[in-house]
């Protein structure tokens, strides 16, 4: 039995995003399946799936830095929010 199989309460409702999922969850099913194999379809198909995870990811930084830029905030402060109020010395 797979790991996880693609449903609709995986989806984003963001098509290019639930479409990079659904491959993702294809290629974890395809990994599982080459378990039972030899190594080297093994190693194929995890090198797949690192390949897609990578590429994915990537996408992903893009689409925020993209987004950032849109709404004018800088990487930094998404990351560190301002402190409540003055330190005092």
């Amino acid at each position: 039995m797979a790991v996880i199989t693609w449903n609709d309460s995986l989806a984003l409702q963001q098509p290019r995003m639930d479409q990079t999922h659904h491959e993702f969850v294809d290629l974890l099913c395809e990994v599982e399946a080459a378990l039972d194999g030899d190594s080297v379809s093994l190693l194929a198909c995890m090198a797949a799936l690192v390949d897609h995870t990578d590429a994915h990811f990537a996408q992903e930084e893009r689409w925020m830095t993209h987004c950032l830029s849109l709404i004018h905030i800088s990487e930094p402060a998404v990351r560190r929010p301002p402190a409540p109020w003055p330190r005092s010395g």
